[in-house]
């Protein structure tokens, strides 16, 4: 049996996030998925990454874009969350060292993208997602965090509402281990 503070499953942008600010918190950590972090599919994402760092632009505008594009189906108060805090994350993100592309005036450049109602996607080329990956990677392996790595999750350890850690079968080895933790992310 494996124990950690927190335990992330899920290998992919979300994950790798997830650990670093765990392991930023204190927590004892571990990452468990499926395949390599850079073999995950955030590395052919290409699109970008939405904040709204525009001077017509605002959290509450890209709530209410996210809401209309979620057609009824979003959570408004995790919208909000989301849209409030975006900025913030792309911007953590050029400073561990994701190059997002330029305008000429040297600032982030914001293309159009999906529904949203204003320029608001950071890129690189068009190769964000790899590159969001390579940087939080080695971010990930800078703060030494472990990694469990060809581990399927086949199911979830509860106790009544409590999920107390998650029993996985690894791919290697074929053989069936517990992983407990006082918070189980799920980024998957």
């Amino acid at each position: 049996m494996q124990e950690f503070d927190v335990l992330v499953v899920g290998g992919g942008a979300s994950g790798l996030r997830a650990a670093i600010a765990a392991k930023h918190a204190g927590a004892s950590v571990a990452l468990i998925t499926k395949v390599h972090p850079l073999r995950t599919n955030t590395a052919i994402a290409q699109g970008g990454l939405n904040a709204p760092l525009s001077k017509d632009d605002s959290p509450e505008i890209f709530a209410e874009d996210t809401l209309l594009a979620g057609d009824g189906l979003c959570d408004r108060n995790i919208a909000r969350t989301f849209a409030q805090e975006a900025s913030e994350d792309v911007i953590w993100l050029e400073r561990m060292g994701v190059p997002f592309n330029r305008n000429k005036d040297g600032r982030l450049d914001l293309r159009p993208f999906g529904s949203n109602s204003r320029r608001r996607t950071c890129y690189t080329d068009d190769r964000t997602g790899h590159i969001v990956l390579q940087v939080l990677h080695e971010q990930f392996q800078r703060h030494q965090i472990p990694s469990f790595e060809e581990w399927f999750v086949t199911s979830l350890a509860v106790d009544g509402d409590s999920c107390l850690g998650v029993i996985a079968l690894g791919l290697r080895s074929g053989r069936l281990d517990t992983f407990t933790a006082r918070a189980i992310i799920l980024a998957t």
